[in-house]
C-alpha cells in the first residue's frame, strides 16, 4: 500500500548500515496506525501464519505532489488446508484444476465507521506492482537503448530510486499482466509442484462487484507422465488376459479359463 502522511526522520529514516528506509520502531509499535491486515476466506484450517513486519519497498513520485509517498509491503506466509470447488477429474491424467483463494481484509483496529460499521480497507488492483514490472521489463530491455537513455533506465530500476507514477501511458498498463510472481529464475523455470500436479499459472482478481476481497487463481496440470509405466503395465496385461479365449475346448474350459482370467486380476490389484 501507499502511505503519504509519513515524514522522513520522524516516521522513517535511511538506515546507512542496509543502505535503506526504515521505518521507525516507535511507529511499528503503535497500534494506532494505519496497518492492513488480510486472511484467507476459503480457509478450512490454518496450521500456521507468519507475518513480517512492515517494510518500506521503495518511495513514489507524482506529478501532482509535492513530496515523495512511501510504498510499504509484508509478506503473508499461510500453510493450512483450504476449501475449493467445482474440481472435476473427468479427463485423468491430462486434467487441469483451478485452485481459488479468497483474499480478504480484515477490519481496521480503533473504532467503526460513520454508519456503525467495522472499518475495512477496501483491496485494488496491484497499481503500483504493474508500473514496477513495466520498470524492470524497461531495465532488462536496456543493452538495446542507446547509452544515455541505458543509464536512465538503470537508474529508474535502482530500489533507492523513486518510482515515477506517470511514467507509462494507460496502453501500457492494459497491456502488462495484474500479477508477475517468481515462475522464472537464473537456472530457468522453477518446478513447482503441489502433489503430483505442477503449477503453470498464477493469475488475480477484483472481486465483482469490487469490495474488500480479492480473487488469486493457481492453476495446475497434472504429471501424467508418471502414470505412464502404470498404464502401459496394465494395459499389457489386460492384453494377455485376452489370450484366455484360445483354450482349448474340454471338461475343464472354464476353469482353464478362470485360472488365466483370477491371475490377471490378482496382479492388477498388485498393482
Amino acid at each position: 500500500w501507499e502511505q503519504t502522511d509519513l515524514l522522513e526522520n520522524v516516521h522513517y529514516h535511511y538506515d546507512m548500515q542496509t543502505q535503506k528506509l526504515q521505518l521507525s520502531s516507535w511507529l511499528l509499535n503503535d497500534v494506532g496506525h494505519f496497518e492492513p491486515e488480510i486472511s484467507v476466506a476459503n480457509a478450512v484450517e490454518v496450521e500456521e501464519e507468519q507475518v513480517s513486519a512492515p517494510e518500506i519497498f521503495r518511495t513514489v513520485k507524482r506529478l501532482e505532489a509535492t513530496k515523495e509517498t512511501l510504498w510499504i509491503t509484508k509478506q503473508y506466509t499461510i500453510t493450512g488446508t483450504f476449501k475449493c470447488t467445482k474440481l472435476d477429474a473427468f479427463r485423468f491424467p491430462f486434467d487441469m484444476h483451478r485452485l481459488h483463494f479468497q483474499i480478504v481484509a480484515k477490519p481496521l483496529q480503533g473504532g467503526l465507521s460513520t454508519l456503525g460499521l467495522p472499518r475495512s480497507p477496501r483491496l485494488l488492483e496491484p497499481r503500483l506492482r504493474i508500473r514496477e514490472c513495466l520498470v524492470q521489463q524497461a531495465a532488462e530491455a536496456a543493452d538495446q537503448l542507446p547509452a544515455k537513455e541505458k543509464k536512465a533506465a538503470l537508474a529508474a530500476a535502482a530500489p533507492m530510486s523513486a518510482l515515477y507514477y506517470e511514467r507509462f501511458d494507460e496502453d501500457s498498463l492494459e497491456k502488462q499482466a495484474r500479477h508477475i510472481w517468481g515462475r522464472f529464475d537464473d537456472s530457468g523455470i522453477l518446478d513447482t509442484e503441489v502433489g503430483d500436479f505442477r503449477v503453470c499459472a498464477f493469475g488475480g482478481k477484483l472481486s465483482d462487484p469490487p469490495d474488500n476481497n480479492y480473487i488469486v487463481d493457481m492453476y495446475l496440470a497434472r504429471d501424467w507422465t508418471m502414470y505412464l509405466a502404470d498404464f502401459i503395465l496394465k494395459l499389457m496385461l489386460t492384453i494377455i488376459c485376452l489370450c484366455s479365449v484360445f483354450v482349448p475346448y474340454s471338461d475343464d474350459l472354464l476353469a482353464n479359463r478362470l485360472s488365466i482370467s483370477l491371475g490377471i486380476v490378482l496382479t492388477l490389484v498388485s498393482y
